[in-house]
């Protein structure tokens, strides 16, 4: 379950295959930070679904999951599961056969490898990922990563957004 607070979100339970709220993986609560933009986009979503619940006759409560859809028996407001979202990458990959095959997994990998690209330390990703140890997080990463230093980036960034 996500709780969306201050630029934080609280990952605090998971959804097993057969549609039951579980703890996650390992008993382990995350927190994810979020960058400004994000936070912005997922409180405009939480607000638009509260409003299309509310439309529909669902009051939201806290427990409310930030990602719903309406399952094939037609149950509105159904928890979404990664194999869910997987389903749709592939239905993408389908119709657009140029992409490349991606899944959620893929994604994590991705991440770590751009992490480590943009000259994050392996520590500060192992950490993001939630591994408790950092040859784990090895195998996230692209081994033959190209480490760029993004500080020159970060300040030319706050100086565009500070002119704005």
């Amino acid at each position: 379950m996500l709780i969306l607070k201050k630029k934080i979100i609280y990952l605090e339970q998971s959804l097993a295959k057969d549609g039951t709220v579980k703890s996650t993986k390992s008993n382990k609560k995350s927190e994810i930070m979020l960058s400004d933009e994000l936070k912005t986009l997922l409180e405009q979503w939480q607000e638009k679904q509260t409003n299309e619940l509310i439309n529909m006759g669902i009051k939201p409560d806290k427990e409310q999951f930030i990602f719903t859809y309406t399952d094939n028996e037609g149950n509105i407001n159904s928890n979404i599961h990664i194999d869910y979202l997987n389903y749709r990458l592939n239905t993408m990959k389908r119709k657009y056969p140029n992409l490349a095959k991606l899944n959620t997994h893929k994604l994590r990998h991705t991440f770590a490898t751009l992490a480590r690209e943009g000259g994050a330390d392996m520590d500060v990703i192992r950490n993001t990922l939630g591994h408790s140890d950092r040859e784990t997080t090895s195998v996230y990463v692209d081994r033959n990563v190209h480490i760029v230093d993004l500080t020159a980036h970060d300040s030319f960034s706050k100086v565009i957004k500070e002119t704005k």
